[in-house]
């Protein structure tokens, strides 16, 4: 990381974690002392940093490193919250950007079992839940036999209840669906969904 100029601080209260990060990454400046000191915070520099990310065990400690390097201007902001009614209390503006481990690992599970499904003829591509899990952001990739849809304008097909197509990428372009737009073979189209177990392009429609 060093050889690109960045150069990153670890702040680690016990002092087995900190030696083991020092001896497996080098590259790293570990210091054994407590995150939540604003003495250390301020003697490493904190509101001269490009980013700052609160990772300890305890959602309000976090949340309240998170708040004090936004204070301080630090121009990237991540804090870690593992308990998903915390979210909501959270003002993000105060905090930066919130990150929830639990969240990022289902929907790793998720897509891994969609990649699984993928072997015996799905095409989900990936897969996101989103708005507290009542819905599924998928992406697909349209295949030859999907021409049920393709060359169409969107306006003209027949959707089922429940499904947004957001957008259509084509040759690294990404286009913002409207009426005339088409969907065409070789396409990636990610669409946003409350229907569930969907494996297919062509389920979307009715």
């Amino acid at each position: 990381m060093r050889d690109i100029g960045m150069k990153p601080v670890v702040i680690e209260s016990d002092p087995e974690h900190a030696e083991t990060f020092n001896q497996t990454l080098p590259d790293l400046l570990v210091i054994n002392a407590s995150g939540t000191s604003r003495e250390i915070l301020d003697e490493e520099g904190l509101d001269e940093a490009d980013a700052f990310i609160a990772l300890t065990g305890i959602d309000e400690v976090n949340v309240l490193m998170g708040m004090y390097a936004q204070r301080e201007g630090v121009p990237k902001v991540v804090t870690k919250i593992s308990r998903n009614d915390m979210i909501d209390l959270i003002d993000a503006d105060r905090a930066g950007s919130i990150v929830c481990p639990r969240d990022i690992v289902a929907n790793r599970v998720i897509s891994y079992v969609r990649a699984a499904e993928s072997a015996g003829g799905s095409n989900v591509e990936t897969v996101y839940r989103i708005s507290e899990n009542s819905a599924e952001a998928l992406e697909f990739k349209v295949k030859e036999k999907h021409e049920n849809l393709t060359g169409i304008p969107l306006k003209d097909l027949k959707f089922k209840e429940g499904i947004l197509i957001c957008g259509i990428m084509r040759n690294r372009t990404v286009i913002i669906p409207r009426g005339n737009d088409t969907i065409e073979q070789g396409d990636n189209v990610i669409i946003a969904t409350t229907l569930k177990q969907l494996t297919d392009l062509s389920m979307i429609l009715r």
